[in-house]
């Protein structure tokens, strides 16, 4: 994998997926040790930061890279990463890797480097693109470990070798590894610097009068950016959104229970009995599976019966999404950002009335908006995204969320509109839903396990040390890692899982 094709890659645009192919194609060869995803995605909350992150492990190492984004990173959705957490065989992330606003392209070479060898600090970035002149990937591997360097003690270095003999970008390599070529390929090929070379074919060597000291400075100057290299984050949680509702043990629903009344109230609003239902509590207890797998046993399908919203929504994008799907069941899932904007829930508010059909209005002013009392909608295409100052809704809205119920609803006005579920099991609880479903979780495409095996992974998930946080997706994540081909599988569950 060549730098200037991940140029091509759209990272942070609409294909996550394949730019991160590149992304991790690029590193390992650049590292010259494989690295392995961990099946799925970490929503992960540390004293440092927060967001949703995608994890990959050195081969035969607990050593992780973990690259985190603001939201859910998806096929389909921009996203952009934000951040990289650098895991060295411990829960919490060793480092925290930051930006300055570069293109995340462009500090690959550094960022190689850095998981090599993370220390404390600012690194410089170049931007430059590398030669066309390739390394053996064999090489990769007998010079990962070669040295300390990073991209300034690199540059005073070899300024200093400059100095006394003429080198190649094969030298630089030879001497510092391919992670930090991209400091040569600056010095030589910007143009910045030609008058204090002197170039004999593909070698170079300071001009006579150059101080290599104040020539390291000068190149270190032009950096495109930086690196920002500090202490990892602490109390890494996953998953879960502290839960703030005290319940009374008295009045406590077991959780077995709590899923077959989600499971019934999910058919009753399929079926036109009510508008509305709003579903609260920890994460990963199986919530959105249990609505979806119902949808599903009605015949219904995201974008055939039904249409599921994932992720944030300003007021305006749920005015339209109310519009588009006025006569269908709309599922909000992790759209919490929906009820904390007062306009969107406002909105979600009117479209959960009692009433059969519920006037929705938009009386902010907006560019794609006409007023239906002077214009004909039949005459609109809806391709061309124009929406009606107000219409009629009769859809039914499921909304499902991670916080607890009075952070859902802490006005209550929710509840006088809908049936509000809230669904809490205990971690003993979880562990034996997990026996009940073990066998019936599918794995990624190409992965599997015999039943033994998922036995095994159980096992040690019962056996983890953080059972108060341990829920389904925690099951599911450690099921497809065991399953993935990493030897020290067990390991990694106990550490991240």
């Amino acid at each position: 994998m060549k730098l200037q094709d991940l140029f091509e890659a759209r990272i942070g645009g609409h294909n996550v997926d394949a730019a991160m192919v590149k992304i991790i194609s690029y590193l390992s060869r650049s590292m010259g040790v494989k690295l392995i995803k961990i099946p799925g995605v970490e929503h992960f909350e540390n004293s440092k930061d927060a967001g949703w992150g995608i994890r990959y492990v050195l081969d035969g190492s607990t050593k992780c890279v973990r690259f985190n984004w603001e939201s859910e990173p998806k096929t389909g959705k921009s996203n952009s990463i934000k951040s990289i957490d650098i895991f060295d065989g411990k829960h919490d992330p060793s480092y925290h890797v930051k930006t300055d606003g570069i293109s995340f392209v462009k500090i690959l070479p550094a960022l190689a480097d850095a998981i090599i060898r993370p220390r404390k600090g600012t690194v410089p970035v170049f931007a430059s693109k590398p030669e066309k002149e390739q390394v053996a990937e064999s090489q990769f591997i007998t010079e990962a470990k070669r040295g300390d360097y990073n991209y300034e003690t690199a540059l005073k270095d070899f300024m200093v070798r400059l100095k006394k003999n003429s080198y190649t970008r094969t030298d630089w390599i030879r001497f510092y590894h391919i992670s930090t070529v991209e400091a040569f390929d600056f010095l030589t090929k910007s143009g910045n610097f030609d008058d204090q070379l002197v170039k004999q074919g593909m070698r170079y060597q300071l001009a006579p009068d150059v101080d290599p000291n104040d020539l390291a400075e000068a190149v270190l100057a032009h950096a495109d950016g930086h690196l920002e290299i500090e202490q990892g984050g602490g109390g890494e949680k996953y998953l879960a959104t502290p839960q703030e509702e005290l319940e009374d043990p008295a009045d406590r629903i077991p959780f077995a229970d709590s899923l077959e009344h989600l499971e019934g109230l999910t058919k009753g609003l399929i079926k036109g009995s009510f508008n509305a239902l709003f579903v609260a509590g920890k994460g990963g207890t199986g919530k959105t599976q249990t609505v979806e797998d119902t949808l599903q046993d009605a015949g219904l399908r995201d974008g055939e019966g039904y249409f599921k919203n994932t992720g944030s929504a300003s007021a305006i994008g749920v005015y339209s999404l109310l519009y588009q799907h006025r006569k269908d069941i709309i599922l909000f899932d992790d759209s919490d950002g929906a009820l904390a904007d007062q306009d969107a829930r406002n909105l979600i508010k009117a479209a959960t009335d009692t009433k059969k059909i519920r006037k929705l209005v938009w009386n902010k002013k907006s560019s794609n908006m006409f007023d239906p009392e002077f214009e004909d909608a039949e005459d609109f295409d809806e391709s061309d995204d124009r929406i009606p100052k107000y219409f009629n809704f009769e859809g039914r809205i499921i909304f499902i969320s991670n916080l607890s119920l009075n952070k859902l609803d802490p006005d209550k006005a929710l509840r006088t509109r809908a049936f509000v579920i809230s669904i809490n099991p205990t971690p003993e609880e979880l562990l034996e839903r997990m026996e009940q479903i073990l066998h019936k979780i599918p794995l990624e495409d190409g992965l599997s396990l015999t039943k033994k095996e998922r036995e095994q992974v159980l096992e040690v998930v019962k056996g983890g040390k953080r059972k108060e946080e341990v829920s389904l997706r925690t099951l599911v994540r450690a099921l497809n890692l065991a399953a993935s081909g990493a030897g020290n599988w067990e390991t990694l569950v106990k550490l991240y899982a």
